[in-house]
């Protein structure tokens, strides 16, 4: 492809003028005169006209003969052309900085079609595999253990080392993390107190007592039990052992107690081991008695007895009789 050539630079040509160049480009005008007021509208639409002309027409050599601007009149109207000038400055600087992509990359030329199909095979070509390298017999060797030397386990040992919060101002940790989630102090104080605390009061030390008063309570409790069961196998012993020395005495009178049946056996009365009076019969409202003697022979002299208690006569028998 044939590099493209930069637009040549616009000639710049320079018109004398009688009037004073006006200051921050703008228009002077005279009031005085309306001609020269005419002369500076038409200066300024050829300035315009120039412009726009200089940029269609800037791949030619020079500027056209039509662009030219006039100078000023003879009465000294002022012009336009200072201002046209320095535009026209400008517009060369701009030109001269914009280059064409072809001026920037100097005297690179611009590959052709071929050369571009071949940087497309090779980018489009795989990626050959890695070539594998198999190991080496040094590198195949086992090895060694790492061993650790003191320094190292020294470290492991202190990040081993347990540095949480004494056991003794824990409660007061827990009690401020509890606080700051709404529980009031005093609640929190108390109950991190007891739960963490290591004296009498704490929960381990609550929870103890409370194991041993149970542990002694069921001891007590089987002891009793123990007791009982015994107490009752004797007694059905000695049931059998007095039953054959007991005597049943009934129809006794409701107001009657322990002292008067004694009395009633007033004879037998060194003979007599025990009393115990039964519960009232619920028809008559008399009650019965059992008399316990210490010899069977001296039970059964006294079932012969015949007497009355409040004028009820008693009935009495030997207890191994039956009804």
């Amino acid at each position: 492809m044939p590099p493209v050539r930069s637009p040549p630079a616009l000639p710049l040509v320079d018109y004398p003028s009688s009037s004073p160049p006006p200051g921050n480009g703008s228009t002077v005008v005279n009031d005085s005169s309306s001609e020269s007021i005419e002369l500076a509208t038409t200066d300024g639409a050829q300035a315009v006209n120039l412009v726009d002309n200089s940029a269609v027409g800037h791949g030619q050599d020079a500027l056209p003969s039509s662009l030219l601007v006039p100078q000023a009149d003879s009465k000294g109207a002022p012009s336009r052309i200072e201002d046209v000038v320095v535009m026209m400055r400008e517009l060369e600087e701009m030109s001269g900085r914009a280059r064409t992509p072809t001026e920037l990359s100097g005297e690179e030329e611009v590959e052709d079609l071929e050369s571009l199909h071949k940087k497309l095979k090779q980018l489009l070509m795989p990626s050959p595999k890695p070539v594998i390298a198999k190991p080496t017999a040094a590198e195949t060797q086992p090895v060694p253990p790492f061993v650790v030397g003191p320094t190292l386990q020294r470290i492991e040992s202190d990040r081993k080392r347990d540095h949480g919060i004494s056991r003794n101002v824990l409660y007061y940790a827990a009690a401020l993390q509890l606080e700051k989630a709404g529980v009031k102090w005093e609640i929190a104080q108390a109950w991190t107190a007891y739960l963490f605390s290591a004296g009498a009061t704490g929960h381990d030390a609550v929870r103890e007592k409370q194991q041993l008063v149970e542990e002694a309570k069921a001891e007590l409790d089987a002891l009793i039990k123990q007791v009982l069961d015994e107490e009752a196998a004797y007694w059905a012993n000695q049931e059998k052992v007095l039953l054959p020395r007991r005597l049943l005495l009934s129809n006794i009178s409701a107001g009657a107690d322990a002292e008067e049946v004694a009395s009633f056996l007033s004879e037998f009365k060194y003979d007599i081991q025990n009393i115990k009076m039964l519960a009232r019969d619920p028809l008559s409202r008399t009650q019965t008695a059992y008399v316990d003697m210490y010899t069977q022979g001296a039970a059964k002299q006294a079932s012969y007895s015949m007497g009355s208690i409040f004028g009820l006569i008693v009935k009495i028998r030997l207890a191994a009789d039956g009804d």
